[in-house]
């Protein structure tokens, strides 16, 4: 085999390797999102405990299409699609809880939210079970949630309501980071009609 045969094979496969590695290196980093709570501005700078009634925020199930890291759109009827590179920064679950003990603490104003991973019903005045059954974006870039979900008093047996919310907010552009603030906008919605529920039963409890 002759030098020159030699470095001309070295040279092929080093430009392979050359334009491998390049194709290797263009994937763009992962983006990782969060929940957001209510928006500064729109909240008191304080919480005052005991001024509110206590309150159990779950269980909070979601639908099984919805445990997985990647955002998820609707691309057609039945069709799904999963943002391979935009991912939730926490189990969805998780944020589901941590936003809404949030809001329902400002929006009822007392310190007295808790998950029901950290207490047991018996403790609260109220206590609210939702199930998630879709929390997603659609190809026109709207946010959908719709949720099934019940309240009920730790003084009576029974729910006291049971109710079933669909929400849907447009996003300002087709960006992620603003089709993620407009799921924030609609869990904020969701969070609203929960307070008014336990801000109502509240008065008329005996």
């Amino acid at each position: 085999m002759s030098r020159f045969y030699l470095a001309s094979r070295l040279v092929c496969l080093g430009i392979i390797l050359w334009g491998l590695a390049g194709c290797i290196g263009v994937s763009p980093p992962a983006q990782f999102y969060l929940l957001g709570s209510l928006a500064q501005g729109e909240v008191p700078s304080t919480v005052v405990s005991r001024e509110g009634p206590s309150v159990l925020v779950g269980p909070v199930t979601l639908a099984a299409y919805l445990d997985r890291t990647e955002l998820i759109a609707r691309s057609g009827p039945v069709e799904l699609s999963l943002a391979e590179f935009d991912r939730w920064a926490e189990p969805l679950s998780d944020g589901f809880y941590r936003v809404l003990q949030e809001n329902l603490s400002v929006l009822l104003n007392t310190a007295n939210v808790s998950t029901f991973l950290q207490q047991s019903a018996a403790s609260a005045d109220f206590q609210v079970a939702i199930h998630i059954s879709r929390f997603d974006l659609d190809a026109q870039g709207r946010a959908h949630l719709a949720a099934f979900w019940s309240l009920a008093s730790g003084r009576e047996e029974g729910p006291l309501l049971r109710k079933k919310t669909v929400v849907s907010v447009a996003a300002a552009s087709p960006a992620f980071r603003d089709q993620v603030l407009a799921q924030d906008q609609a869990l904020t919605l969701f969070s609203r009609e929960i307070a008014a529920a336990v801000a109502s039963a509240a008065k008329i409890r005996p």
